[in-house]
């Protein structure tokens, strides 16, 4: 877990440690369809100014969301920053299973831009984005953000059952969740 508490430790040096984002308003939100404006305070718990293109489309291999993002990225707060348009994709589907599961994917997508225009030393890492958004306070929602899988598909013999979407092992998840409440009670 030496790796894990890490690349946390060099997050929150490079973008400090936000609180847990409050849900009930955004549970509200999500129970009413209501995904762009869950989104918009996905964006604004990050505190990041950008401009975002939302489409729901369907996507492929059980994403919840993607985001399409520009090689070379712009420094944040550059003009050519601040000019683009950023494209963000939810697939209503999946997103319709859990509000944690949506938001966690909306939160990770997010966490891309910020490590890529932000030059970190993990833009390239499926684990660091899961853990950018985690310290940026979507680790609570990590750890509940569910996928329902289907192990085997020869009925009458599905197998059915659940795991946590994204990139870290449940033990990595709840690791690294103590980790960053631990760090939280020092701010």
């Amino acid at each position: 877990m030496k790796h894990i508490k890490k690349i946390i430790d060099d997050h929150i040096r490079m973008y400090g440690l936000k609180p847990e984002i409050p849900l009930k308003a955004l549970k509200i939100q999500f129970n009413h369809n209501l995904h762009e404006e869950c989104i918009i305070g996905v964006l604004s718990h990050y505190n990041l100014s950008l401009k975002l293109r939302v489409v729901t489309k369907k996507l492929k291999d059980y994403n919840a969301a993607q985001i399409q993002l520009i090689s070379p990225m712009p420094k944040y707060g550059s003009i050519v920053f601040k000019n683009l348009r950023f494209r963000i994709e939810y697939d209503k589907s999946v997103a319709g299973l859990s509000v944690e599961r949506f938001l966690f994917a909306i939160a990770h997508e997010i966490g891309h831009i910020l490590l890529l225009s932000k030059d970190s030393p993990h833009c390239e890492s499926e684990v660091a984005t899961d853990l950018i958004a985690m310290v940026m306070g979507f680790d609570s929602v990590y750890q509940k953000s569910k996928v329902v899988e289907v192990f085997n598909q020869s009925w009458p013999y599905n197998k059915i059952g659940d795991s946590i979407a994204g990139y870290l092992s449940k033990e990595e998840i709840s690791f690294a969740r103590q980790y960053i409440v631990e760090r939280r009670k020092n701010i």
